[in-house]
């Protein structure tokens, strides 16, 4: 009998822990586009996507909804990033930047700072690499 209470009591635990926990960031239904470039090639866009993807998992309880890459747009947002001493401080050149747009959905239990219930757009997300060789790191996100 006390087994079956203490099985009992470990299946109330763990649902009671699984319902109290915030879903992490969910990206598996992400609209992604990317326009033409002539400054990154596909490897290079994809792995910065998955670098966003990755960070995003620290989105509670939030839903990136669409993201994309217009080389036009991430230069001229570029410009203003080292103009404001973005990537100064690691000698960061514009060649190892990259800047992605994207929308997202937060729920009820959405975290940091996030306004519950809400859609983000052109959230921005600034990506950058010590070489072209490099791996992409999130340097920036916001507006």
């Amino acid at each position: 009998m006390k087994k079956v209470e203490a099985i009992i009591t470990m299946i109330i635990f763990c649902l009671i822990l699984t319902v109290c926990s915030p879903a992490p960031g969910y990206s598996a239904n992400v609209e992604i586009s990317i326009g033409a470039s002539v400054k990154f090639n596909s490897t290079e866009i994809e792995d910065a996507i998955e670098c966003i993807k990755d960070e995003f998992l620290d989105f509670t309880d939030c839903e990136l909804v669409n993201l994309w890459y217009d080389e036009a747009t991430s230069n001229k947002k570029i410009e203003s990033y080292l103009i404001s001493g973005g990537g100064r401080d690691k000698n960061i050149g514009e060649e190892n930047i990259i800047i992605f747009l994207s929308n997202f959905n937060t729920g009820s239990r959405a975290e940091m700072t996030m306004n519950q219930n809400s859609t983000y757009s052109h959230w921005q997300w600034i990506l950058i690499r010590d070489s072209e060789a490099g791996e992409w790191t999130v340097a920036a996100f916001g507006y």
